[in-house]
């Protein structure tokens, strides 16, 4: 998802804000960073900044030697009102990517990231996927219908599970109350099927169309499993555990939300699907 968020709905920008030179290094802090995509990169850009990361699981990238600015922290549950040893009114710029589907406290999440900013010059980033499915023009063509479904069955499951998926909409009074000024918003259209005379439309959808489809291949076992894709990755745990569902029917129903975004087949170009981010 991270090559869809900076290679195509962001134009190769690794980030929106602007960072502000100082006299020692920026300190730049990646807060859930998953597999360190992201940081790795900012590492390599910002090669005389420290650049930290947190997570509950280790990054194991490789290139992780290659950056010395690089500094990676886990086991650290960002969701806690303390993150590890880091000090607070430090950092730069802390940014939070992905996130919905792992946060069981918005505010409290926001009024931590704020004390560990650098007062008065420190920025937060928030990007977020609003997998709401969309469609243009309205009504949501009925051979995709089970997109809008799958998208119900998963705001339940993640708000039973205390982790909702939807993406808050109230976020920037979240930022106000948390105490952060000058909030601005981007929205950025993220279609399955680009436009073919908007370069820009169709590479965010090439970007979009090789994430949902990144996770196929081998499963855990190291068997060939055609039926993975992000769509299973952010189903198979909430589908199992709250509806009791078995893995097949999940692999089904996803299966089926697959279908309707390929081009040329349920996805046809008068009707395009697409999320906001």
């Amino acid at each position: 998802m991270h090559e869809l968020i900076e290679h195509g709905a962001l134009r190769g920008l690794l980030h929106e804000a602007r960072l502000r030179p100082r006299s020692g290094p920026l300190e730049i802090l990646d807060v859930g960073s998953g597999t360190g995509k992201w940081a790795i990169w900012v590492a390599a850009a910002y090669n005389d900044a420290e650049v930290t990361t947190i997570d509950l699981l280790p990054i194991t990238a490789v290139e992780l030697q290659e950056y010395p600015n690089l500094h990676p922290k886990s086991p650290v549950d960002f969701t806690r009102d303390r993150w590890a040893d880091l000090r607070v009114d430090s950092f730069d710029l802390v940014r939070l990517a992905l996130l919905c589907g792992c946060v069981p406290d918005w505010p409290r999440l926001l009024s931590t990231a704020f004390k560990y900013l650098l007062p008065g010059v420190g920025q937060i980033e928030l990007v977020e996927i609003d997998h709401t499915p969309r469609s243009a023009p309205e009504p949501f063509p009925i051979q995709s219908l089970v997109f809008v479904q799958w998208w119900e069955y998963l705001k339940e499951a993640s708000n039973r599970a205390g982790l909702p998926m939807e993406y808050r909409e109230d976020t920037e009074r979240l930022l106000e109350d948390a105490g952060f000024v000058d909030i601005s918003r981007k929205r950025i259209r993220c279609p399955y099927v680009g436009h073919p005379d908007d370069k820009h439309d169709q590479d965010t959808a090439d970007w979009l169309a090789n994430a949902v489809r990144s996770f196929e291949g081998d499963d855990e076992r190291g068997v060939r499993d055609e039926n993975m894709n992000a769509f299973v990755a952010l189903s198979m745990f909430h589908f199992t555990t709250q509806f009791g569902w078995s893995e097949q029917l999940v692999k089904r129903l996803c299966n089926d939300v697959l279908q309707t975004t390929r081009p040329q087949t349920t996805c046809p170009r008068e009707y395009p699907l697409y999320h906001y981010m």
